[in-house]
């Protein structure tokens, strides 16, 4: 139970100390430019943390941002669809690739050697068209809304993994 506390109390410190930028211009701060559909997300580090680490909080937010967009409803694949006149609009919810910024911190204890904090914008799309199959497939889209996700993961110093 301690460990469980200690590490809530830690998670309310790297939200509260706003560790991690996204889209909106502080990841270029750093050098790593936010560019719509970069498969790769950009890592800063705070204090100190070897490369297989680093690069190891990069496929984690790959991997997690990949079943995000995968599972997200309404997606693409399932948009929900309304009417406006004559006109079909198709409305799904996509992860923005390039908004994806991570940040890596030394962690408390060896349990926890690192914690890493993933943030990514979901954007909420809608497309236009005559009926509802061509409103699906238009590339007629704007973004009219997005969301901030920020999600807290673990380093396991037993497996030498990332745990969310």
């Amino acid at each position: 139970m301690k460990l469980h506390s200690s590490f809530a109390a830690l998670a309310s410190c790297l939200l509260l100390l706003g560790g991690c930028g996204s889209s909106t211009g502080a990841a270029s701060d750093k050098g790593c430019p936010a560019v719509p559909g970069k498969q790769d997300a950009c890592i800063t580090t705070a204090g100190d943390a070897p490369d297989d680490v680093k690069a190891g909080l990069r496929a984690a937010a790959q991997d997690l941002t990949g079943r995000a967009g995968r599972t997200v409803m309404p997606n693409k694949n399932k948009p929900q669809f309304r009417t406006a006149g004559k006109e079909h609009i198709a409305r799904y919810i996509a992860v923005d690739q390039g908004s994806v910024h991570c940040q890596v911190r030394k962690g408390q204890n060896k349990h926890t050697p690192y914690t890493g904090l993933i943030s990514y914008d979901e954007v909420t799309m809608e497309c236009r068209g005559a009926t509802k199959a061509e409103a699906a497939k238009s590339t007629n889209c704007r973004s009219v809304g997005s969301a901030s996700r920020k999600e807290l993961i673990r380093y396991d110093g037993k497996t030498k993994k990332w745990v969310f």
